[in-house]
């Protein structure tokens, strides 16, 4: 092999080298990323499921109390739908 052939080996395996070291960075840092969001999301809905069983617990409550419908979805945010639903299911469920 001529030098300058070598050179040119030696040139394309080095960038070739670099290139999939940037590649596996890249993919670690989105694959970190991807899964932090993943968890955040997960977090937010675990805390949205929350806040919405507490809402139909409070609701329930309330109709074992006979706490009229209206003062329910005012009190809560529940719709009279799903004030009717719990009501519809049996309060003790709640």
């Amino acid at each position: 092999m001529e030098p300058a052939e070598a050179i040119a080996y030696s040139d394309s395996y080095l960038r070739m080298k670099n290139f999939r070291h940037n590649l596996e960075l890249a993919r670690t840092e989105n694959f970190e990323k991807g899964y932090d969001k993943g968890i955040e999301k997960g977090i937010r809905q675990g805390i949205e499921k929350g806040q919405r069983d507490e809402r139909f617990a409070i609701a329930g409550n309330m109709l074992r109390h006979n706490v009229s419908i209206e003062m329910i979805c005012s009190v809560t945010g529940l719709s009279k739908e799903e004030v009717n639903s719990i009501n519809n299911q049996g309060v003790s469920k709640f």
